[in-house]
């Protein structure tokens, strides 16, 4: 391996790593649980690794605790209706017969109500952390939130320079 081909891969690990460490953090509650209860929605507010670096005083800790309090029962439910109806589009489509978009409708209304009302109940939670915030807390998680963006473009452009033909 040639000495420009190692220093990208080390690079590519580099960001890899520090996207990881930054958008899941904490496996409890981080990004790799979205789909199953975390805040989601790409705002970043109430993640525990983005919390860690925000320094919040006590009054503000307490505030998302709280919040999360308040809505990870309701986050949780909300999480296992929506994956319980797309498993239902799931399992319709792999089942013996024909199947078409008319026999779907009934699963597909009810995907849509279940993912709207786990999308508005990630708002709320994120809402309430929010405004536990500084201003200047808000620009850092939006700057961290930039910082992760640029790296996942920036990884999604060394994967698609590493799987082109040469």
């Amino acid at each position: 391996m040639d000495t420009a081909m190692a220093c990208n891969l080390r690079r590519i690990v580099l960001v890899g790593v520090l996207a990881a460490g930054v958008v899941a953090s904490s496996p409890g509650r981080g990004r790799a649980l979205h789909r199953d209860g975390g805040i989601g929605g790409g705002a970043f507010f109430g993640e525990p690794g983005t919390l860690r670096v925000l320094d919040l005083n006590a009054d503000q800790e307490e505030a998302v605790r709280l919040a999360w309090q308040m809505h990870s029962a309701t986050l949780r439910q909300l999480a296992a209706t929506d994956k319980a109806a797309r498993h239902a589009i799931d399992d319709r489509l792999l089942a013996r017969g024909e199947v078409t978009q008319q026999n779907l409708e009934g699963l597909v209304e009810q995907e849509i109500q279940a993912h709207g009302a786990l999308t508005r109940e990630r708002l709320a939670t994120a809402l309430d952390v929010r405004n536990a915030l500084t201003p200047d807390q808000i620009q850092q998680v939006a700057t961290i939130r930039a910082s992760v963006d640029h790296a996942r473009a920036r990884m999604h452009g060394l994967d698609l320079k590493l799987l082109a033909p040469r």
